[in-house]
């Protein structure tokens, strides 16, 4: 089968007022300029009332199609100081508490930089899908290291909890899984008891990204009633054909009880 590598590209269009020199501005030690990671600081939406400082994120193979084996995310980092007119090296750490292996669950590359005449720059880092993702979430932790181009002491001013604990600046960690799960917004009156396969084939003849209905009640979707017509299409047709379309367990893929209407 087919690989698709897929790549998720994280980009923030933020407006940010300048910063006073009160007490909220955030200060670094004088020498090096100072690397840390964007989010921590400047929040994921910073337009909103309530923005979120992060330094975590999870992140799940569940909701690609199979032969997506590769997902790559990208981590904003930035500098605090000033641009220079060449390319500076970043050093990253992966911590001993990750879970995940480099080479056979994620891939780093060779260089982080940000790029000359630039404060901001991204950490790539490559997902590798594997069938014990299926069984147990997976933990990578990245440390952002001093080195000959930067610092890592940016003093905390945003006392901002995650969990039990400040946010950090310079470790940030990715939560990966494949693990999928009954949605909580299933249409069991159209589509019948859940499948795993069963969401991946609405996905498939729809052609369409998994969808996540844990977010989203597929009910409220003024096209849903079509998408299922056709998705019910689909089984008559392979059952006509003397093909059915069986779930794992080798029983015929079923719908439910509002299907007779479509």
């Amino acid at each position: 089968m087919k690989n698709i590598i897929k790549i998720i590209t994280v980009s923030l269009s933020v407006v940010l007022t300048f910063l006073s020199c009160g007490n909220d501005e955030i200060m670094g030690f004088e020498g090096k300029d100072v690397i840390y990671y964007k989010w921590a600081v400047e929040s994921l939406n910073p337009l909103v009332l309530n923005p979120d400082y992060i330094d975590s994120t999870s992140i799940t193979f569940a909701y690609e199609l199979p032969e997506v084996k590769q997902l790559t995310y990208e981590i904003p980092i930035k500098v605090q100081g000033s641009v220079k007119y060449f390319d500076r090296e970043v050093s990253v750490s992966v911590l001993s508490s990750s879970t995940a292996q480099e080479g056979v669950h994620f891939t780093l590359p060779d260089k982080v930089v940000i790029k000359a005449d630039s404060i901001n720059g991204y950490l790539p880092v490559t997902l590798l899908r594997t069938d014990d993702m299926k069984e147990q979430e997976l933990s990578l932790k990245l440390k952002l290291e001093e080195n000959e181009n930067f610092n890592n002491n940016l003093l905390e001013t945003n006392k901002v909890l995650n969990g039990d604990r400040l946010v950090s600046y310079t470790e940030f960690e990715i939560a990966v899984s494949d693990i999928l799960t009954q949605p909580q917004y299933w249409p069991t009156a159209y589509l019948g008891d859940y499948s795993e396969k069963k969401l991946y084939l609405w996905a498939e003849v729809l052609e369409v990204p998994v969808p996540d209905w844990n977010k989203v009640n597929p009910q409220t979707d003024l096209t849903f009633r079509a998408s299922a017509s056709v998705f019910k299409q689909y089984l008559t047709i392979q059952e006509l054909r003397g093909t059915p379309v069986l779930e794992d367990d080798g029983t015929p893929m079923t719908l439910g009880p509002y299907a007779a209407y479509l």
